[in-house]
């Protein structure tokens, strides 16, 4: 009988085969030896307790390894556990990273707060990342807020690490020299589109842009974020751009322009618990115009937007009778169309229509395509008839309307229409000043109908959602239960607002020991309500509330007071119960005589 090791012949005397034994405990052998250099190598990190069932070669297969200071379990080959700088847990490798790029963004954050915010602000927290939030004290106005430090040195944020310094600012720079931002914009117009005057409005504390399209003339002033955020400029020419393929093409065509780069992309979308073969022409990413119902996306291309119409209208001419018309047909039986229903077709067209955009684009540069001739045979987007039964409403007509400050009711706005606010960046505004939704507020502005509004009697502004309550022990009216909770807890008692609409249910008889009820007052009338008519009530102690203990040292004359008899066991190492003995009995327990504290 040939040579062996114990462990073999144990084996072999358990039955199994000398060559069989001989591969198990070669196999052990070298699983040990690879943990120990595991352990060499990383310490006490790893946990390799599955490993040790799993491993076979050091080549494979790959076995599952605990990383200790994560808790996460990873497959790797062994092999390549030793050769890799963190073990394969991919956590320590993104804490690595993590602390090189603070160790690399540090200095350079430093450096730019010293040249750029020593003068103004104090570091009161300790770097850990360029968007990670920092505090940081104002020296200027005594306060203390929290920062990203890239926000704070990013151009664009206008950000001070100081809420009332960026005020400060804004206000300097709201009166933004002519000349300069006449030169700053110039640049960013389109050929049909110039300056016709830049001012600042005083009313508003901000620098308006008029200007002049020679299709459409001479538009409504904007703001400067207004200008920057449009492609087109004039407001007009932006509306009409987003119409249906047929006018957009004609846009083009007419005013000799190729349009923007764009995205046309066979996609998997669904809606309407319905899934469907999508070929869809955007400007935006698909992403953004899809969203959720964005499931996969086949093929993209980025043609200009007149060649993306010209092609888009061939997949319609040529796959016209493979349409997918579920979704556009449950929509409209429901009432409820998802946008984006038309250029829907059957799976079994994702290859040929793929092969048709691919097709297009290789002969774009070499084909001249007749774009008048295209646009002659557009087809349009739907087929099904549609009525119209529209109603002139009382927003049809221009309604001149007022903008107050929301705590000072200082008028800040005046507009002729809602269309002139939204114009300058207000939206909603409709909602905003009907009576049904309250008079509630837009950008912190409120909102009124200038024949409806009355500087000497502002209507007080109502919490959104909230149901008036009234304190039935202390002759209270509140505007809402957690107007209540706030109130009461700052006069001292522990009053939930969860647990006053408990009461209002019929839950609970009690919150905070207070009886509720709902409150029948107006807003105005709460806030009317004379402080001299409340009761000044408390309610008896709970049962189950909790006591006040002092404990005094029979060697000292130290007193300790716990705020109940919990904490009191919790400092004598002993149970609640037995301090309540002591107090009842007033023993000594464990060195201190127990007492109550009473309240004042």
């Amino acid at each position: 009988m040939p040579k062996h090791s114990d462990e073999v012949k144990k084996r072999y005397a358990s039955g199994q085969r000398y060559s069989e034994a001989a591969t198990l405990a070669k196999r052990k052998k070298n699983c040990q030896r690879w943990i120990s250099k595991g352990i060499k190598k990383f310490g006490s990190k790893f946990n390799y307790s599955e490993a040790v069932k799993q491993f076979e070669t050091q080549k494979k297969p790959e076995v599952s390894i605990t990383c200790n200071t994560h808790d996460n379990v990873f497959l790797i080959v062994p092999d390549k556990h030793l050769q890799n700088k963190f073990g394969g847990c991919i956590q320590c490798k993104r804490d690595f990273i993590k602390e090189k790029r603070i160790e690399h963004e540090r200095p350079k954050f430093l450096n730019w707060f010293k040249k750029n915010r020593t003068d103004r602000l104090e570091i009161k927290s300790e770097f850990k990342g360029m968007t990670e939030p920092m505090t940081f004290r104002c020296v200027i106005h005594h306060s203390e807020e929290d920062y990203q430090p890239t926000k704070l040195m990013s151009p664009s944020s206008n950000s001070w690490g100081c809420s009332r310094c960026a005020s400060d600012a804004t206000g300097k720079s709201s009166r933004l020299d002519v000349q300069k931002l006449f030169n700053e914009l110039q640049p960013k117009l389109p050929k049909r589109v110039k300056i016709h005057k830049i001012e600042f409005d005083e009313a508003a504390s901000a620098t308006r842009i008029t200007l002049d399209c020679d299709i459409h003339g001479i538009q409504k002033p904007i703001g400067k974020s207004q200008f920057n955020s449009s492609r087109e400029k004039c407001a007009t020419c932006s509306r009409e751009r987003l119409g249906f393929t047929e006018s957009r093409l004609r846009q083009l065509i007419e005013n000799g322009e190729k349009g923007y780069p764009c995205s046309v992309a066979v996609m998997e979308i669904e809606a309407l618990g319905i899934t469907a073969l999508k070929v869809g022409v955007t400007t935006r990413t698909l992403e953004e115009r899809y969203r959720e119902s964005l499931k996969k996306v086949f093929y993209e291309i980025r043609p200009l937007e007149i060649d993306a119409y010209v092609l888009e209208n061939r997949i319609k001419s040529k796959f016209f009778d493979d349409k997918d018309e579920r979704i556009i047909k449950k929509g409209m039986r429901e009432g409820n169309r998802w946008e984006g229903d038309t250029e829907l077709y059957w799976f079994k067209c994702k290859k040929p229509i793929i092969a048709l955009m691919k097709d297009f684009i290789a002969n774009l540069k070499s084909n001249e395509i007749d774009y008048q001739k295209e646009l002659d045979s557009i087809i349009i987007p739907t087929p099904f008839p549609r009525s119209s039964n529209f109603e002139a409403g009382e927003f049809q007509e221009p309604i001149p309307i007022i903008g107050i400050d929301v705590k000072t009711n200082e008028i800040l706005y005046r507009f002729n229409s809602m269309q002139e606010a939204k114009d300058l960046g207000f939206g909603n505004i409709s909602t905003k000043i009907s009576i049904e939704k309250d008079r509630q507020t837009a950008k912190e502005i409120r909102w009124f109908k200038a024949n409806d509004f009355d500087p000497n009697n502002i209507p007080p502004l109502k919490i959104p959602n909230a149901k008036p309550v009234y304190c039935i022990e202390r002759k209270q009216h509140f505007r809402s239960t957690m107007e209540a909770e706030k109130e009461m807890r700052e006069m001292g008692f522990a009053v939930s607002g969860s647990k006053i609409s408990s009461v209002l249910n019929g839950h609970r008889k009690k919150a905070g020991g207070f009886t509720w009820k709902e409150s029948k007052l107006s807003t105005a009338e709460i806030i009317a309500q004379d402080p001299n008519t409340f009761v000044d009530y408390r309610p008896p102690k709970n049962s189950n509330a909790k006591i006040s203990v002092r404990l005094i040292s029979d060697k000292t004359t130290t007193n300790k007071i716990f705020n109940s008899v919990t904490d009191a066991g919790r400092f004598l190492e002993t149970s609640a119960g037995n301090v309540t003995r002591a107090v009842k009995n007033k023993s000594m327990i464990k060195g201190y005589r127990a007492e109550l504290v009473e309240d004042n």
